[in-house]
């Protein structure tokens, strides 16, 4: 297991217990030495500085036993005597007992040949003092003088010289071991120090390497939160640790992909959106031109019935003089007029009439014929739109509706040209049973009843003529208005969702994704909007 995948809590704990550890093992390591020194100091007073102790105890015991010999000399009473001798085995024997002790606490082998030594010649020395007691003990002192002044002084010097060798060596062992034990204690110290820098120098490293382990994830993760706030997406995060950081990276990663992810949805709905209003622009142009084509044909109809209402009161003006002046052949020409009248205007009613509505079914016709395209037209891109075309798809029905009503218009005038032609037939043999009572009439008559026939023929047909031409292009006005106003709304519904778009794509635009994705938006965008804005002014010019 790697170290970055523990838990953040567990690498401090393990480096606080590192640091502790170091502390504890500088302590014991101190601790030891102090008890080693310790230890060896002890030494030096329990041993050698006991040693030295008896060897001068000896030493002064040898000193006072002189002191008692040397009175033996000058004893002038037996009580005296025994007295001496008396304190000098006391001595004796307390240097008897320091022997002993000094014999079993000496360790070296210098210290025990110098012992034996001593011992030696503290026998010879001995033996020399019991002779000396013998001459004294028989009063002979002055033997018992020349002894003591003669091998005694020289025993005893030799056997001073071997104690003063003695407490030489030991004060030398002593000295030895007070040596190793500053010894001990400075390396101790040097030991102390060099454990202390090493266990510092690895506690920075363990620090520095736990911080670094915790505070560069940390600093990743705080640009990356940066870059994300300032709406930069296109970062690539991998995440190497299973630590309590490297969750949050993961969080923070997948948090990134989901709004990457989101952005591009929306950034693609602009593009759906920019798209469609592109289109229902597109359309409402050709609507618009479809428009701007009725307006001008309804402008050429409406010169028309000018010069066809001019005709129709010159006619008017002809039929009154041709009445009058038929007024006097009226009575010769009766019957012949009457069934020429009937004949003539039969014929010249029907076929005006079929002639006129011929020409006012073809109007009608391409009038139905594109206003239901332009319905159509229209359905569609209200589809496209969705539920923001609702509005725009009801106008697409009423305009359907009214191209039903011009088509339903002109399968009765259909009708009535089928109606017509039976005129034709009937007025045909009327004509023709006419014929021979027309022969009979005067010739002046004949033309006069002609003349008012056909002018009284013509200005009813053109009244009639006009009538329906004026219910057309009243037709056709209205017709024309509601495409203004279709056009101005589908223009103000493809502005309005072009300005969606605009503040979508606006609000999506902080966000950083792949270059080709924004491109696209943005000529998108681009071309929807001119073509929205064209739509815009041609819809504002028609209203």
């Amino acid at each position: 297991m790697r170290i970055s995948d523990m838990r953040i809590g567990v690498r401090l704990g393990a480096a606080f217990a590192l640091v502790v550890a170091l502390l504890i093992g500088i302590a014991a390591v101190g601790i030891q030495r102090l008890d080693d020194n310790n230890t060896k100091m002890g030494q030096i007073v329990s041993e050698r500085y006991s040693l030295i102790a008896l060897s001068n105890q000896i030493k002064n015991n040898g000193y006072k036993a002189n002191g008692i010999l040397s009175n033996l000399l000058l004893v002038t009473t037996p009580e005296q005597k025994t007295k001496y001798m008396s304190d000098y085995a006391a001595i004796r024997q307390a240097n008897a007992q320091a022997y002993g002790r000094l014999e079993k606490r000496l360790t070296t082998d210098q210290g025990k040949a110098l012992f034996k030594e001593q011992f030696d010649a503290r026998s010879a020395y001995g033996a020399s003092v019991r002779k000396f007691f013998a001459l004294v003990d028989a009063d002979n002192v002055q033997e018992a003088r020349a002894l003591y002044q003669g091998d005694m002084s020289r025993l005893q010097d030799r056997y001073y010289v071997l104690v003063d060798k003695m407490v030489d060596h030991q004060a030398g062992e002593m000295e030895h071991d007070v040596s190793e034990a500053a010894a001990q204690g400075a390396n101790a110290k040097i030991q102390m120090i060099v454990l202390a820098v090493l266990a510092t120098l690895l506690a920075i490293a363990t620090g520095a390497f736990i911080t670094r382990t915790i505070t560069r994830p940390i600093n990743h993760a705080m640009h990356l939160a940066e870059a994300v706030a300032q709406g930069n997406l296109t970062h690539r995060l991998e995440v190497d640790t299973q630590d309590e950081i490297g969750r949050l990276l993961a969080a923070l990663k997948h948090m990134i992909e989901n709004l990457h992810g989101i952005v591009s949805q929306v950034r693609g709905g602009t593009d759906t959106i920019t798209r469609a209003s592109s289109e229902v622009a597109s359309g409402n142009i050709d609507l618009s031109s479809r428009t701007e084509q009725q307006a001008s044909s309804l402008e050429e109809t409406a010169a028309a019935m000018e010069q066809l209402t001019s005709t129709v009161k010159q006619n008017a003006d002809n039929a009154q003089e041709a009445s009058r002046l038929a007024s006097n052949a009226s009575m010769v020409a009766t019957k012949g007029g009457d069934a020429v009248d009937e004949a003539i205007q039969t014929m010249s009613t029907i076929n005006t009439s079929s002639r006129k509505i011929v020409d006012i079914i073809g109007v009608i016709d391409g009038i139905a014929f594109q206003t239901n395209i332009l319905a159509l037209n229209a359905a569609v891109e209200a589809a496209r739109a969705g539920e923001q075309g609702r509005g725009f798809a009801v106008v697409a029905g009423e305009v359907r509706s009214l191209a039903q009503r011009s088509a339903a218009a002109a399968k009765e005038i259909k009708a009535l040209i089928e109606d017509s032609v039976g005129h034709v037939s009937t007025g045909t043999a009327k004509v023709e049973e006419a014929g021979q009572i027309i022969r009979d009439v005067v010739a002046g008559i004949q033309n006069v009843t002609n003349i008012v026939s056909e002018i009284s023929a013509s200005s009813r047909e053109q009244s009639d003529g006009i009538e329906q031409i004026n219910e057309a292009i009243t037709q056709m006005d209205k017709a024309t208005q509601e495409n203004a106003s279709l056009v101005e709304e589908s223009a103000t519904a493809a502005q309005a969702l072009q300005d969606q778009a605009n503040q979508l794509a606006d609000m999506v635009s902080t966000f950083k994704l792949h270059a080709d994705l924004s491109g696209r938006g943005r000529a998108a965008q681009g071309e929807a909007g001119s073509v929205a804005h064209v739509a815009w002014s041609q819809a504002q010019t028609l209203s």
